[in-house]
């Protein structure tokens, strides 16, 4: 496992695929006439800049970690606030379960605290730093 933590490239992968969990939301979410949609451009954005100050400039400075724990925790949060409220949509007047909002939520939610937990490691901040 300690070789997989310190491995540059896999750490680069899951810099990248946090964007998933992130913007992964039902295709209705994403209507214009909504308010969900802005949430995960912004902190998708908030990633991006994490990712290019760690990847392509190599910074030393602790922000951009903080960027990464911000928006995964943030994700994480505002999921939680949408879930009982998204949980059930009407359909030709019945009131009926939103399995897939459900779903796609609950593996945001696990991936999203899973970035975390990988991210917070000494080993991966140290991997990146010496790059």
């Amino acid at each position: 496992m300690n070789k997989l933590i310190s491995n540059r490239p896999f750490i680069y992968v899951v810099l990248v695929s946090q964007l998933i969990p992130i913007l992964a939301f039902s295709p209705e979410s994403y209507s214009l006439d909504g308010q969900v949609w802005w949430l995960p451009v912004l902190l998708a954005v908030l990633v991006l800049i994490s990712i290019y100050q760690l990847v392509f400039k190599g910074t030393y400075e602790i922000w951009p970690w903080y960027l990464i724990g911000f928006s995964n925790g943030f994700n994480i949060i505002s999921r939680l606030m949408m879930f009982f409220s998204h949980f059930t949509m009407n359909q030709n007047g019945t009131q009926v379960i939103n399995w897939v909002y459900i779903i796609i939520s609950l593996i945001c939610m696990i991936w999203s605290a899973a970035i975390l937990n990988f991210m917070e490691k000494p080993e991966v901040k140290n991997t990146v730093i010496k790059s």
